[in-house]
């Protein structure tokens, strides 16, 4: 209801920008870091008592918090509306996105073997090829200026240079710097025992209403620049 209105996503926000009487508590953080983090080896598996009844505190005040801001937008005609989006919004994302188990192992394993032969072969030039500083450098060993590294400016490049060595560089750092490979694991790291993605889509993840992705990023895929009729 809030991000409907522009108004700050979180709770503690919100309540802050709108300057409701009773405010969000702010110890919750302290006491989420210190005991909800169970991946952390130093996290108690105890709670003291004292601890437990400023949880139960806080959790006191986000329940009156949210019913605050709840009587505020109760009655809004957009609130209506955009209740039955996220109820359609939390349907698609507990239903998922189907994934072909096959297809994605298959290029997890090919990335990662195409990222292995890279950087061997990256080796032979003595430099980072990841790093724009020391490509620049080793591009002006051969009188070469060059004013960024980015894939555009390397791939107008290539077919003007007449040392091999240089074309062959710009190929593998074309490999090395490619990002589906990290998108790939992201989507692997996140399947469901369905094989779906799921939680993927957030709602009213930007200021002007339109979803946003968490995680793999389903709205960040490269698209095809063949015609689609074809």
């Amino acid at each position: 209801a809030a991000r409907c209105f522009g108004l700050p996503a979180s709770l503690g926000a919100c309540a802050e920008f709108l300057n409701l009487p009773i405010k969000k508590d702010k110890i919750g953080n302290t006491l989420i870091n210190r005991y909800c983090k169970l991946y952390k080896k130093s996290t108690p598996l105890e709670i003291s008592d004292d601890d437990l009844e400023l949880f139960r505190e806080y959790c006191e005040r986000d329940v009156e918090v949210t019913y605050k801001l709840y009587e505020l937008f109760k009655n809004s005609k957009n609130v209506a509306l955009e209740r039955q989006i996220w109820q359609l919004d939390a349907k698609m994302n507990l239903q998922g996105i189907p994934v072909s188990t096959e297809n994605l192992y298959f290029l997890v394993n090919y990335s990662e073997n195409t990222q292995k032969e890279a950087e061997k072969e990256a080796e032979q030039f003595g430099i980072n090829l990841r790093s724009p500083k020391q490509m620049k450098e080793y591009f002006e060993l051969y009188g070469i200026k060059l004013k960024d590294t980015q894939e555009k400016t390397l791939k107008e490049l290539r077919p003007k240079l007449k040392q091999e060595k240089l074309q062959y560089l710009i190929d593998i750092r074309s490999v090395l710097g490619k990002a589906s490979v990290k998108k790939f694991k992201a989507l692997k790291d996140r399947l469901s025992l369905d094989n779906t993605l799921k939680m993927s889509l957030v709602y009213f993840g930007a200021h002007t209403g339109r979803w946003s992705g968490r995680g793999f990023q389903p709205h960040n895929l490269p698209r095809t620049k063949e015609n689609a009729l074809e």
